[in-house]
This record gives structure tokens, C-alpha cells and sequence, in this order.
């Protein structure tokens, strides 16, 4: 199953389109396209994967090490958000709530909730929205991330800075993309 995934998402985004597929119709889309399935037989396997996953997505996830105390020291100073690419809407939102992190945050767009995720400009403009920020105002943004494409390229297309967070020697993961700063620990992007 996890293969068929992997080629079902592969083959949806392959370009420009940047469409947030929620978890569920990204299940349905594989079982139907797996096995003839008619749909009453879809939808419980549907609900039992998302059930599987919900239980246990959750156990996999720690916050990096640093990220408290980083945002302890920029708490009050700065106002901060959080836009995340993720399937189940209002998930990042609890996630961040359930590690005691989601008072940090001013607010939390996630791409199921919106629609579009990065790299879209939709989103990184739905984001500049909820900070009060104008399109002119991008330049006032520092939008900070692991992903070279969603997290650095895209929003300085938009002309907000970017701050890349080479994550490589802990993961498999692209150096930093060239002529950009990089952080690899969140110690680097405090100030006290």
C-alpha cells in the first residue's frame, strides 16, 4: 500500500498544480485504483486507514531539538506563524497544541484546511494575510524551513527573506541551496 501511494502522489503533482488532496480521498483514490472496489466497500477501508493513522502518526513526531528554546527567545518580540503542507485539516494546529508549542504562534495555515500548499503562491499569500502583511509588505517576512523549494525559493519569489534549516545530518535531505543562509540547529537563530 505504502508503494501505491508513493506512486499515486508522485503522479499528482508532478508540476504547477499544487492542489491539497486531504488523507481521505488520497485512500480512496489508491483503493479504487488498486482493486475494483465499489464504493461501500471503499469507504470502510477508508475510515479504518484513516483510523490507523491517526492513532499512530501522532507517536512518530517529536519537536526538534532546540525549537522550544528558539522560540522562547523570539516569544514577544516577533510575531510568528506557522504554514504547513499536511493532509488532514487542523492537524498541524493540534500537533503543534499537543507538544506545547501552539502558543508560540500568532496563527497556523495548514495546506488541507486551505486548499493549496506550498509551493503555491496562494498560500504564502493567505499566510502574509493572517500576519496583517500586504503583498508589499513581503520583505518583513523571514519564512524559515527544511524544504528548499516551499521554504526558500518560493517565498523569496515572493519577496519575503528565507532562512533554510539543513536538516541533512540528522536525514536525508538537500544541501542548502546556493547563496542562501542556512541554519542546522536552532541555536543558530537565537539571539540571547
Amino acid at each position: 500500500f505504502i508503494g501505491d501511494y508513493t506512486a499515486w502522489r508522485n503522479r499528482q503533482w508532478p508540476g504547477g498544480e499544487h492542489r491539497e488532496i486531504p488523507l481521505p480521498e488520497r485512500f480512496r483514490a489508491i483503493l479504487i485504483d488498486r482493486a475494483p472496489f465499489r464504493m461501500k466497500e471503499v469507504e470502510p477501508l477508508v475510515q479504518s486507514l484513516l483510523h490507523q493513522f491517526k492513532a499512530r502518526y501522532p507517536a512518530t513526531l517529536r519537536p526538534t531539538p532546540g525549537v522550544r528554546e528558539m522560540l522562547d527567545a523570539w516569544s514577544g518580540r516577533v510575531r510568528m506563524g506557522v504554514v504547513s503542507n499536511f493532509f488532514l485539516s487542523d492537524w498541524p494546529a493540534t500537533l503543534l497544541t499537543d507538544h506545547g508549542l501552539s502558543v508560540y504562534f500568532d496563527f497556523v495555515l495548514d495546506s488541507s484546511a486551505f486548499g493549496w500548499k506550498k509551493p503555491d503562491p496562494r498560500i504564502y499569500r493567505e499566510a502574509l494575510r493572517l500576519a496583517g502583511l500586504s503583498a508589499d509588505q513581503a520583505g518583513k517576512v523571514l519564512f524559515i524551513g527544511d524544504n528548499p523549494d516551499h521554504d526558500v525559493r518560493a517565498p523569496l519569489e515572493l519577496g519575503m527573506r528565507a532562512l533554510y534549516l539543513d536538516r541533512s545530518a540528522e536525514r536525508a535531505s538537500p544541501p542548502p541551496p546556493a547563496g542562501i543562509d542556512a541554519i542546522v540547529h536552532w541555536d543558530q537563530f537565537r539571539t540571547d
